[in-house]
């Protein structure tokens, strides 16, 4: 895919570009090529959405709507995730332990910790203004 013959495994960007450059050949999948890009990428979720899709479209695939799919599965992964670990700070942090101890106990940095806190801290002082 690139010039060099890579596939863009550390350049997603790279891959999005070239995928919408080349839309009509991704978009019309003959069955062996999905297939392909489905194990080559080592992606379950491909072959998942192929199945799904293939009730509706027989015979073409198209990579754009399954890579689109990965993309809104991966946000809402990671919305969930955020959400998760907000709620995780705000109840230790209720609950006395302090910040330090919060980055511990949640395997991630301080200043992650004094991010969700500070940012929870404006949003409640804006709301109040809102009102």
């Amino acid at each position: 895919m690139t010039g060099n013959g890579g596939l863009y495994t550390s350049d997603p960007e790279g891959l999005k570009s070239y995928i919408q450059e080349n839309e009509t050949a991704f978009t019309h999948l003959p069955e062996d090529a999905y297939d392909m890009i489905a194990v080559m990428s080592k992606t379950k979720a491909l072959k998942n959405l192929k199945k799904d899709r293939h009730k509706e479209v027989e015979e073409v695939y198209d990579m754009c709507y399954a890579i689109d799919m990965l993309e809104k599965q991966s946000e809402e992964r990671g919305i969930k995730y955020g959400i998760t670990l907000a709620k995780s700070v705000f109840l230790l942090n209720s609950n006395g332990v302090s910040k330090d101890e919060i980055a511990q106990k949640l395997n991630i940095s301080i200043d992650k910790v004094k991010s969700i806190l500070d940012d929870s801290i404006e949003g409640s002082a804006l709301s109040s203004h809102i009102e």
